[in-house]
This record gives C-alpha cells, structure tokens and sequence, in this order.
C-alpha cells in the first residue's frame, strides 16, 4: 500500500511538503483497519466457541465444546460461509505463538509425574493400539481411494 500511495505522488508530481503531513495519517489508517481486521476474525473464533459451548450444551454426548466449535468453524469454512479471509488475521498469530499454550500443561504434567509413571503401562499400551489401528484404516483407506481412481 505505501509503495502504491508513493507511486501515486510521483504521477501526479504532489507537493512534498503536503505529502510529509499526510503519511503518518495513512499509515495510521492502515494500522487501524489492521487492528479491526484481527479483532473482526477474533470474534469470529469466539463465536464459533461459543457457539460449540450452547452444542455442547444441548447435546451432551461428552464431546468437548471446543471441539463442537472447531467443527461448527471447519463446517462454515468448507460450506462457504465463512472465508479463509476472515480467519487468517486471527489464527496465523495463534499458530506461530502455539507453543507458548502448552507450558502450563507442561508444568501441570511434571507436577503429577507420579501419577504418570503409575499408569504407564496402561498409557504406552493405548498410544500403541491406537496409534496402530490408525495407521491401519488410513492406510486401508488410501488403498480403496488410490485404485478407484486408477
């Protein structure tokens, strides 16, 4: 935009003296309409948790209202509803800083190591089947999808 809003000076061979007292205001513009973007898409992600929170209110099945938000959200998303757009201002910041999400959980897992080392067996042996038998059905799925197409 800058680049643009210079060009535009050089075409129409403006005054510089005006053109020095009018770039903190249009680069304030744009600042300020960055900022209502990311609160705009802000609201968006809150209201599809919020929105999961009243499923999850209504149909108590024991999925997580989180949960019910991100598939309200990947719903929106691949019916046309909501634009990639809309979401991106919001969620790049939130993926790249994701990682600073899980030092509590990091902290509350070391507290209770005990606990852990307890029920270990039982841990390793459900990551191991089910982290097999996934592997199995995808890669059965991708068997059937690979030769319909062939």
């Amino acid at each position: 935009n800058l680049i643009y809003f210079l060009q535009i000076i050089k075409k129409f061979n403006c005054d510089l003296q005006k053109v020095s007292e009018f770039i903190p205001f249009f680069l304030g513009g744009y600042v300020i309409f960055k900022v209502i973007r990311l609160l705009l898409s802000l609201a968006l992600l809150f209201g599809m948790l919020y929105l999961g929170k009243l499923i999850a209110y209504f149909i108590p099945i024991g999925i997580s209202d989180s949960i019910w938000g991100m598939l309200l959200l990947f719903t929106c998303l691949v019916i046309g509803i909501v634009k990639v757009e809309w979401v991106t201002p919001s969620a790049r910041p939130l993926t790249r800083y994701m990682t600073v999400f899980f030092i509590p959980v990091c902290a509350e897992i070391i507290e209770h190591v005990d606990v852990l080392y307890s029920h270990a067996v039982s841990f390793l042996l459900a990551n191991v089947l089910s982290s097999t038998l996934s592997l199995m059905l995808i890669g059965l799925f991708a068997q059937k999808m690979f030769h319909r197409y062939k």
